[in-house]
């Protein structure tokens, strides 16, 4: 009803960038691939494609109509309720942890089971009928912290610790610290990329989300916030002739990068932490999965190749086009898009297909990066 409030009462369609007809076929070819391979139900393959038409053309149709300002008012809206997400998050993971580390306990009166209290759309159990499985604390694997209805803590995992702190993961308003990439990721871009607020706003905001960043310690979405910095500080190379100052910068910065890496990677090598002391959150992410493995076989696999092909190498484009014509909102949205490639990576592409909220971020690229197909108003009749 919000975005209806912000559309003109004059409604007309407008002519929209050819590329986004290509990535909503590519999205759609990539979904029913990968639901006839995991054996569903025609009906139920049909119905969820026809959904996922119907409310991303209406998002495209809304969206397609705003005007220059509508839309910085929209985004303004969309990045304050990201941080207000992250600020109750914050809190609930402050009364979960706090309350851990004074008393060594969790409090039984916050504990919600994720599976009933969505009717059953939220769930880390499996869903092959097996057995739930439960934690060194005796809790199910679909019992989270949720303190005040705030945001969801993983007191359902393990217990980590950084620094010799013990803490438990939040996750806000998602069952997992890693969906929370579509809430996270823009609203920190946006903030530090475009001027939407004052200086100070700014920072209070940014400051909030990098809390949430760190209470809710997201490998994926911290890695590929890093990367995006490198590859931002890196356009200008693309733009400018040749020059030696320029490629020592970028050499130095790929260099400190690649050794830290290389560092955490040798140490979590001989990792062996205890789960009833605490995992170290770095380390325990690094040695449990082999990051490598899981990126070759997301890239080289048919569908995921065609998906990072295609939508990489577009938001690469409109990151060139956005640093050569100094546009902020254009190279955001690049950016935005870019990080959702690389956390999706680590074999979470099916995400790309399920939110339109992917499909939202790369359209609003294409109307920045393609401003002469979109009239904000209509030309006077002579």
């Amino acid at each position: 009803m919000f975005l209806l409030g912000l559309m003109k009462t004059n409604f007309f369609l407008r002519k929209t960038p050819p590329h986004a007809f290509i990535a909503l076929a590519v999205i759609l070819i990539v979904r029913l691939w990968t639901n006839m391979e995991t054996g569903e139900q025609l009906a139920t393959i049909y119905t969820s494609t026809l959904g996922y038409v119907m409310l991303t053309t209406l998002c495209v149709g809304i969206l397609s109509q705003w005007s220059q300002e509508q839309e910085r008012y929209a985004i303004k809206l969309y990045v304050v309720i990201s941080t207000m997400m992250a600020l109750l998050g914050v809190t609930a993971s402050l009364i979960v942890n706090l309350t851990w580390i004074n008393d060594g306990v969790i409090d039984p009166v916050h504990l919600i089971d994720i599976n009933e209290f969505s009717g059953g759309k939220m769930s880390r159990a499996a869903l092959d009928g097996s057995v739930e499985v439960f934690n060194q604390f005796r809790i199910s694997e679909n019992t989270y912290s949720f303190p005040y209805l705030l945001g969801l803590v993983l007191t359902n995992s393990y217990i980590y610790e950084l620094g010799g702190i013990s803490f438990f993961r939040a996750s806000g308003w998602f069952h997992e610290p890693v969906t929370t990439w579509f809430m996270t990721i823009p609203a920190i871009v946006l903030i530090v990329s475009d001027t939407l607020f004052s200086k100070n706003v700014r920072r209070v905001l940014l400051t909030v989300q990098i809390l949430f960043l760190i209470a809710a310690f997201s490998v994926s979405i911290i890695v590929s916030l890093i990367l995006i910095f490198v590859l931002r500080h890196t356009l200008p190379l693309l733009r400018y002739k040749f020059s030696y100052n320029h490629a020592l910068k970028a050499g130095m910065l790929f260099a400190m990068i690649g050794v830290s890496f290389s560092v955490l990677y040798v140490l979590s090598g001989d990792y062996a932490g205890d789960p009833s002391a605490g995992l170290n959150v770095v380390l325990s992410k690094l040695s449990g999965n082999d990051y490598m493995a899981i990126i070759l076989n997301a890239i080289l696999n048919p569908k995921g190749l065609l998906l990072y092909i295609y939508f990489f190498g577009t938001a690469i484009l409109c990151a060139r086009a956005a640093e050569k014509n100094k546009d902020k909102s254009l190279m955001a949205f690049s950016l935005i898009v870019i990080c959702f490639v690389i956390v999706t990576l680590k074999g979470n592409q099916y995400h790309l297909l399920v939110n339109p909220g992917f499909y939202i971020m790369f359209f609003l690229m294409l109307r920045h990066y393609n401003r002469r197909f979109f009239v904000f108003s209509r030309r006077a009749v002579p």
